[in-house]
């Protein structure tokens, strides 16, 4: 719920959602320079409203993709998709908005990325798959393929061979293209393409492991 008008009419959560609207365009055009747009990031650490919380992501997830080699950019972006876990947990919850499951997605799988404890975490999930959170599993494939390496290569493979539909196949094999080793990597996007899977739904893999 949103609290009362604060300055110019503006409830803070629709004055916090035009501030996060405005971060990455002032970026770009420089009137903030990346210190400056980091420290406004972090200023949203545990942001509880899950529409600001979005505009926030899908900027930071983009600056993180291009600047990630830049400890300062990973440090920022970890914290506050940390912060943001810890505000929407990983189950839903009574009462909750419809886009909060896709924040939760959106934000386990950037973790499950870069996140070593938070992959193992997800990869616990793994035997429990069917019972998994749909809007979970992809973050689980992914933090479990980082976690066993080689030995989540058969099961995961097992899992696709026996899925349900696409959208199943799609959360499966986003496991398979966050292998870390090489070599394992390239078998398994060469068993993707040639196998059951097919380059039809390639790109859309791609898509669902870089997300």
């Amino acid at each position: 719920m949103e609290g009362p008008p604060g300055p110019g009419g503006r409830s803070p959560a629709r004055a916090r959602l035009a501030r996060a609207r405005d971060l990455f365009p002032l970026l770009l055009n420089g009137t903030l320079d990346r210190e400056q747009y980091l420290a406004a990031v972090a200023a949203f650490n545990g942001e509880a409203d899950s529409r600001v919380a979005e505009e926030v992501f899908s900027d930071l997830r983009l600056v993180l993709t291009i600047l990630e080699g830049l400890p300062e950019v990973r440090q920022v972006a970890l914290t506050w998709t940390r912060s943001q876990r810890e505000r929407w947990g990983l189950e839903p919850r009574p009462g909750e908005r419809e886009s909060v499951p896709v924040l939760r997605e959106k934000l386990a799988i950037l973790l499950a990325q870069r996140d070593d404890q938070v992959a193992r975490e997800l990869a616990a999930l793994f035997p429990s798959w069917d019972r998994t959170d749909p809007n979970l599993r992809s973050a689980v494939a992914i933090g479990y393929a980082r976690t066993e390496g080689a030995a989540a290569v058969g099961p995961l493979k097992e899992r696709i061979l026996s899925a349900s539909g696409q959208e199943e196949v799609l959360r499966l094999a986003s496991g398979l293209m966050s292998l870390e080793d090489p070599a394992l990597l390239a078998e398994a996007l060469d068993w993707v393409v040639s196998g059951p899977v097919g380059r039809g739904l390639l790109l859309s893999i791609l898509r669902a492991a870089a997300w």
